[in-house]
């Protein structure tokens, strides 16, 4: 995790690096005071950005082209033993159900628009960011930014569990572990 600290906010961000570090009591948190009816579901788009790229995103276009992972965030639990999706699965869907999908504003630090507010907010912070040779250790590290959509249980066609591996036939690893 990756922890934004402007001496003059009165709150701090912290952000994760990749998929894996954020826990399924998290979007349990984020959506515990969203009713979603039978059928529906809530899927994060979890885009990876460099965070130096955020801290300047409102003097460029918004770049369309990171790539994203959809994660189960909210399901219900009849919908999930049907469907055998779970909270923090990797879900198949296609891009076209994603953008049909009703956008929610969950106001989370990981968002778009909370990171670039955040900047945007403290220009005194963008600048140490800038400068301050202590931040170069993670000025051009990759975040998870968070997005999230509301979207149809009908419209995901699989979903794999986000540590799942598979016993992979072409691959030989050189040094295998004797027993």
């Amino acid at each position: 995790m990756i922890k934004l600290v402007c001496d003059t906010a009165h709150y701090a961000i912290t952000l994760p690096e990749s998929i894996n570090e954020i826990p399924n009591e998290a979007f349990d948190k984020l959506t515990s005071n969203i009713t979603l009816p039978r059928y529906y579901c809530i899927v994060a788009l979890c885009f990876k950005a460099k965070l130096f790229d955020l801290a300047f995103t409102n003097n460029k276009a918004k770049n369309s082209t990171l790539p994203v992972t959809p994660i189960m965030c909210k399901i219900s639990d009849a919908d999930s033993s049907e469907r055998q999706i779970r909270v923090g699965d990797r879900v198949m869907i296609d891009r076209s159900s994603i953008e049909r999908g009703i956008h929610l504003n969950i106001p989370t630090g990981a968002s778009y628009s909370a990171i670039v507010e955040y900047f945007t907010r403290y220009p005194e912070y963008r600048n140490k960011f800038i400068k301050d040779k202590e931040l170069d250790a993670i000025r051009s590290k990759h975040v998870i930014v968070m997005e999230f959509k509301i979207i149809p249980v009908t419209d995901i066609v699989g979903a794999v569990k986000l540590d799942e591996r598979i016993d992979d036939p072409y691959r030989i690893d050189n040094n295998p572990v004797k027993e």
